[in-house]
């Protein structure tokens, strides 16, 4: 199981990609960890460890890869989403109000408009 993990945490580094697992302390409490950017892995004595970077507590972290307990590849375009779409949602709505600036009889912006189009020649 180690080297599978090792190979998809290799796999994150080389294509700069997040992971999440599962992690058994020390103390023996178990932790979930998501959006996880790994930066190195390396061996020391008769461990392997890695180094990540943990997008939550924007701290960088060691962690002993005999301790992984179901690790998976997340692609970094799933934790984007969620940006992706407020920045949606705000285009939207910019372009619903530049809308009934431009084009409704209701607002008192008609004056402008016609300010703006004069200026550009537009009839």
């Amino acid at each position: 199981m180690q080297e599978e993990h090792r190979h998809n945490i290799e796999d994150a580094i080389k294509k700069r990609d997040a992971i999440s697992f599962r992690y058994l302390c020390a103390d023996g409490q178990r932790t979930r960890h998501n959006a996880v950017y790994p930066r190195e892995i390396f061996e020391k004595g008769n461990h392997i460890f890695f180094r990540a970077y943990c997008h939550f507590t924007k701290d960088t972290r060691l962690f002993r890869l005999d301790r992984v307990q179901s690790l998976q590849l997340t692609s970094r375009e799933e934790h984007f989403t969620t940006r992706r779409e407020i920045i949606g949602v705000i285009v939207t709505i910019v372009l619903a109000f530049l809308f009934l600036l431009f084009f409704s009889r209701r607002y008192r912006w008609r004056r402008l408009k016609e300010f703006i189009f004069m200026k550009l020649g537009i009839e």
